[in-house]
């Protein structure tokens, strides 16, 4: 199956409806995806408890999916949801090993990774996009990767905070949804599938935390998309302008009633946000170093032109790797 036909699948999915479940969500997602399939036709069912891809090899080193979801009288896509990050490989293994297995599984168009992240948890809940992804590509597999990354937030005294104290799972809210897919047409498609827009980033707008964010995935996918191998925020942003109508929508929504004009702006953010991603580890971009370090290096002049939309002297540079 292409890239097209996955990501298109994958959006048929409501993701909006997990955003208000908290706690391990890894059976909840399991319900989720089950009831969501098996309501879109009548023609549709799911596999629970999955049979192991290896037949006739006894329990010992068996790897069981934990979903297929079937069309017809036959499968159609292993599912694996999982939250640790040292288990990523091994259930994209998993995944392979169903479509590989084409006398037991005939049908199997793709597979489907759910990964849950909590972003400002302990390592073993981040994962590596990138490393991931590669891995994904060597294995020449039509998958989807659906990434759930979820941030901790402040409980308040309700009844329901006082509950969700009481659980280390529970203090966390979705912030974003994104996904990526990778098909027989060995193309690369990704984007973003939660709608409201959480967040991990704030703005200040009119005395208020506005919250906003651009994930780690969208911003590679820009990146991506633009094809340089240097470019500015204002490049940035004129893409984003182009091609990603909502995301523009929300950026300029949370500074549009902003009556400080020398405030904090989307160019403002997206700078800022810039910056930090580039010196993650895993980051596309060269890191960015702050002006008094690397003027010559990481600026450059602005024209006149240019200084009309960004307000300064200088802008940042940022370089691939």
């Amino acid at each position: 199956m292409n890239s097209l036909f996955i990501e298109n699948i994958i959006k048929e999915f409501n993701w909006d409806i997990i955003t208000s479940m908290y706690g391990n969500s890894h059976s909840s997602i399991i319900g989720f995806l089950s009831s969501e399939w098996i309501k879109k036709s009548p023609d549709h069912s799911v596999l629970d408890g999955v049979p192991s891809p290896f037949v006739g090899k006894g329990r010992k080193g068996q790897k069981n999916a934990d979903i297929i979801l079937c069309k017809g009288d036959k499968p159609f896509i292993v599912v694996e949801v999982e939250t640790l990050v040292s288990k990523y490989l091994e259930k994209i293994d998993s995944i392979a090993s169903y479509i590989g297995n084409t006398e037991d599984y005939d049908g199997i168009s793709f597979g489907l990774l759910v990964m849950l992240n909590y972003t400002n948890g302990g390592n073993k809940y981040k994962h590596n996009w990138h490393d991931v992804k590669q891995y994904a590509i060597s294995k020449d597999i039509p998958i989807a990767f659906v990434s759930i990354e979820k941030s901790k937030v402040d409980l308040g005294d309700t009844v329901l905070d006082q509950l969700k104290r009481r659980n280390e799972y529970y203090p966390w809210e979705i912030s974003s949804i994104d996904y990526w897919a990778f098909g027989s047409d060995r193309k690369i498609i990704g984007g973003n599938l939660f709608k409201r827009y959480k967040a991990q980033m704030y703005a200040k707008n009119e005395n208020k935390d506005v919250k906003i964010q651009i994930s780690n995935e969208k911003i590679e996918l820009v990146i991506n998309k633009m094809g340089l191998d240097e470019f500015t925020v204002l490049d940035f942003y004129d893409y984003i302008k182009d091609n990603e109508k909502d995301l523009l929508e929300r950026l300029d929504s949370a500074f549009m009633n902003s009556e400080n004009k020398k405030g904090y702006s989307p160019l403002n953010y997206i700078s800022n946000r810039l910056v930090h991603y580039s010196r993650q580890n895993d980051s596309l971009l060269s890191p960015h170093v702050s002006y008094e370090k690397g003027k010559d290096k990481c600026f450059m002049k602005v024209s006149e032109k240019d200084k009309e939309r960004f307000k300064s002297d200088y802008i940042a540079v940022f370089k691939l790797k």
